[in-house]
């Protein structure tokens, strides 16, 4: 009942004057950077099977991200604007998004696969492990909030970055140590010490 009723209200209160703008799409940007990422992905999923090949693939890469960037440049309406990467908060800010869904995707990807497979763990352990480094993140943005509310985005990004890194370079340290001779109370849970 409620949604009908804020629907009626727009119908009624909202008045728009449509505008009409011509845009364009950039396909010439974004086949040179599919192109990019296809001849990067390559060499990087088959870098056993392609030996040498591997070199003029990235090198080919780098040509045609070239390019892409040259193209981007010269497109009215370009996929990633230059102007976007001038500015200091939001070139962190994709870095850093970067870096941090690099780490996620890594540890989400082959963490299962490497209790499976080479410790010889069950799904469901594999699963409680990463559960628990789901249940961190919402836990830690509840702080971070916190944080934030008394000093500023800036310092929340940084103790976030720290922690993170701390927690990535936790993870060969914890396989290292808890391997062969698992601590007391450990055991095989190490991969869940850095969540």
């Amino acid at each position: 009942p409620i949604c009908i009723i804020a629907f009626l209200m727009l119908l009624v209160f909202l008045n728009e004057t449509p505008r009409k703008i011509e845009h364009t799409i950039d396909i010439a940007g974004s086949v040179l950077l599919m192109l990019a990422i296809a001849l990067l992905l390559l060499p990087l999923m088959e870098a056993e099977a392609l030996r040498w090949w591997i070199i003029p693939l990235v090198t080919a890469s780098a040509a045609v991200f070239a390019l892409f960037l040259r193209q981007e440049r010269a497109s009215p309406e370009p996929l990633l604007p230059a102007a976007l990467w001038r500015d200091p908060a939001l070139a962190a800010g994709n870095l850093g998004s970067f870096a941090i869904g690099a780490m996620i995707m890594g540890i989400s990807v082959f963490l299962p696969t490497y209790l499976q497979a080479v410790m010889g763990r069950s799904v469901l352990h594999a699963g409680i492990v990463l559960g628990i480094m789901s249940l961190s993140w919402p836990t830690a943005s509840i702080f971070s909030t916190r944080i934030s509310m008394h000093t500023s985005y800036r310092t929340v990004a940084m103790i976030g970055m720290a922690l993170a890194t701390v927690a990535g370079a936790m993870m060969p340290v914890a396989a290292m140590l808890f391997r062969d001779a698992p601590a007391p109370g450990v055991g095989a849970w190490w991969p869940a010490i850095p969540a």
